[in-house]
């Protein structure tokens, strides 16, 4: 990819974390996606491919900013030039 074309969506660093009680009432956070970078290039085709389980929906919903509430990211989203933020419910 040239250097002059910037990139429609770019994922910087991000990971995917879920609250979770155990027994006991014990709250512990499960991580499911790390460190994840992905740049898309208008005009190009990508896929993102992994067995069940591994996080493709997720990492469509964390974009999509639909993740459950007991669900929280780190990293950067950008659309466009712009950060998209989490919207508070």
């Amino acid at each position: 990819m040239k250097e002059s074309i910037k990139p429609i969506l770019q994922v910087k660093n991000l990971g995917v974390s879920f609250s979770q009680y155990t027994k006991g009432l014990r709250r512990r956070e499960l991580n499911v996606i790390t460190g994840l970078d992905l740049e898309l290039y208008e005009g190009e085709i990508t896929a993102v491919v992994g067995s069940s389980g591994s996080g493709k929906s997720l990492l469509a919903h964390a974009i999509l900013g639909i993740l459950p509430h007991n669900s929280s990211t780190q990293g950067k989203i950008i659309y466009k030039d712009k950060v998209l933020k989490k919207k508070i419910r």
